[in-house]
């Protein structure tokens, strides 16, 4: 009988959903467009996990150097990987459960819509 009773909190932590990450995606749209896709932990104080940039289709290989997210804005500065160039600046603003501003590549400064995704 003591099986059975130890059982039964298993069962409702293998049911309990872990949402240890969150994904984070951002885009220009247009022709070419500029995507960003950022996965960031969900923790108190949690780190920006991973970032991707993605320019008119082609992957930029870089890695983020300082970023910021909270209920008002989310901003990002991705980096080349020698820490030599910006190669986006990310600068948004809370709009309902979006995130909207601008990104800045390459001399551009274009729209961005950032949405939350997982």
């Amino acid at each position: 009988m003591k099986r059975y009773w130890l059982a039964i909190p298993l069962a409702f932590v293998a049911t309990a959903p872990a949402h240890a990450t969150a994904g984070m995606y951002c885009s220009t749209g247009g022709a070419k467009p500029i995507e960003l896709s950022l996965v960031i932990s969900r923790v108190v104080g949690g780190p920006l996990v991973s970032a991707a940039l993605r320019d008119n289709g082609a992957d930029i290989p870089g890695s983020m150097a300082q970023w910021w997210l909270d209920d008002k804005e989310m901003r990002l500065i991705f980096i080349d990987p020698n820490a030599e160039v910006e190669e986006a600046v990310l600068m948004t603003k809370r709009r309902g459960d979006d995130y909207v501003g601008q990104v800045t590549r390459g001399g551009r400064s274009l729209r961005v819509r950032c949405e939350e995704s997982g």
